[in-house]
């Protein structure tokens, strides 16, 4: 299992996003935008096995520190909670993420909010991709051998959380 961390500090937005590894490998979490994505992808690439992808993604909720990197894994089975595709709609897009952050005046509380948490993130690249395989209760999988379950935990963070 592989750790890995953005590399930013003092800010939102920031999802840690654990990698197991093996014939199977296992995501939990894609980053906030393109360039933390790609990195995360060269990371990945330097513990993987030679021409093995990832192949499951697991978002452990909606928000987009922790799904709108799905985007950048499009070959990749991606899991999460039912709630959490139901509550995708209720969570801003990147473009409107883009906007809140880029196009807002910093002279109103909105707009310094948005500017000091989210304006260093690039959502340009970024879409909104939601899970391709849903479940409820819990789901066992296989990755690379490591027995893995995902626990959805009910509301918490956001309507459909999971906890692995």
């Amino acid at each position: 299992m592989h750790l890995w961390c953005p590399p930013l500090r003092d800010t939102w937005g920031l999802a840690n996003c654990l990698l197991v590894a093996g014939p199977a490998p296992l995501l939990v979490d894609t980053p906030y935008d393109g360039p933390m994505s790609r990195a995360l992808i060269a990371a990945a690439n330097r513990v993987l096995l030679p021409g093995c992808g990832i192949g499951t993604v697991v978002n452990t909720h909606a928000n987009g520190d922790h799904s709108y990197g799905n985007v950048f894994f499009p070959d990749d089975e991606i899991i999460s909670t039912q709630f959490s595709l139901q509550h995708l709609c209720a969570e801003p897009t990147p473009q409107q993420m883009h906007h809140l952050s880029q196009d807002l005046s910093t002279g109103d509380p909105l707009g310094w909010y948005m500017d000091l948490h989210f304006s260093r993130f690039q959502y340009g690249a970024t879409t909104t991709t939601p899970p391709t395989r849903t479940f409820t209760g819990t789901l066992q999988l296989d990755a690379a051998g490591t027995q893995v379950e995902l626990i959805e935990v009910g509301p918490a963070h956001t309507a459909g959380d999971l906890i692995p």
